[in-house]
């Protein structure tokens, strides 16, 4: 008996070690500690073995249990791991693709992208200039917040000058930093409004998991520059929206010229 344990117990080890995904890997568990499984069959046979060996014998084949169980444990760590690195590998291809397929139909549809580019816009007397900011993905890194200077927009749109300057710029952590560059009204979103509004206090949680951010939805008058972010129409990777409903802002710009 003990030898066959050993036997069960090492080609067990063997379809366990080429198991190249978690269906194969599932299979050789059934196979081997499922309901029909061999080791289960053991058991299942105690009751042919002398009484007197039979501790032995469940020793032996709880041991072996306990043995590929572990195997088992080990090896679809393993292959999760793989299969989350594959995932990231093909995300980001995934993701250029869908946004080239995106970013096409809105430019036959008359949409203009600004991607680190600027335009003017001139109307009556005054003098607008329109700035599509990307920042580096850095900044959108998970749990805190990096570093973000003032000569990083400026490599990417160039400096502000006396027009009156309108910030795109998605992600609404760095206000301050697009204020000293100059900016006098920043339209922002990514925030997605906190996820979860709160009366008086705004929202709860950013996509880098800070809480409470410090502009998360609405308007924000600061001293020498106005935000407005947008909660948008979409959701972000955990898909919940509670008391911030969908929105698409519309702004009406006013002035004495």
């Amino acid at each position: 008996m003990e030898e066959k344990l050993q036997r069960i117990q090492e080609e067990a080890a063997k379809q366990i070690k080429e198991s190249d995904s978690l269906e194969k890997l599932n299979e050789v568990r059934v196979a081997f500690l499922g309901k029909k499984g061999e080791l289960t069959a053991v058991l299942k046979g105690m009751k042919d073995v002398v009484p007197e060996d039979r501790p032995k014998v469940g020793q032996w084949v709880n041991e072996a249990r306990g043995k590929i169980e572990a195997l088992l444990e080990e090896t679809k760590k393993k292959l999760e791991a793989e299969a989350l690195e594959q995932k990231l590998k093909e995300e980001p291809e995934r993701y250029e693709q869908s946004y080239a397929a995106y970013k096409k139909h809105l430019e036959e549809a008359g949409i203009i992208f600004l991607e680190n580019e600027a335009v003017i816009w001139k109307t009556g007397r005054a003098r607008i200039r329109i700035s599509g900011l990307e920042i580096p993905l850095s900044a959108y890194e998970k749990l805190g917040k990096r570093k973000l200077s003032v000569r990083q927009i400026e490599d990417r749109i160039g400096r502000s000058d006396p027009s009156y300057q309108i910030l795109l710029a998605h992600n609404p952590a760095y206000v301050q930093q697009y204020e000293a560059w100059g900016a006098d009204l920043v339209l922002s979103g990514h925030v997605h409004g906190g996820l979860v509004g709160l009366p008086w206090i705004g929202g709860v949680i950013s996509p880098d998991f800070r809480l409470f951010p410090a502009y998360s939805a609405g308007i924000y008058r600061d001293p020498k520059t106005d935000v407005v972010v947008s909660r948008g129409l979409g959701v972000h990777s955990v898909p919940i929206r509670f008391m911030n409903p969908a929105e698409l802002v519309v702004l009406e710009l006013r002035g004495d010229d």
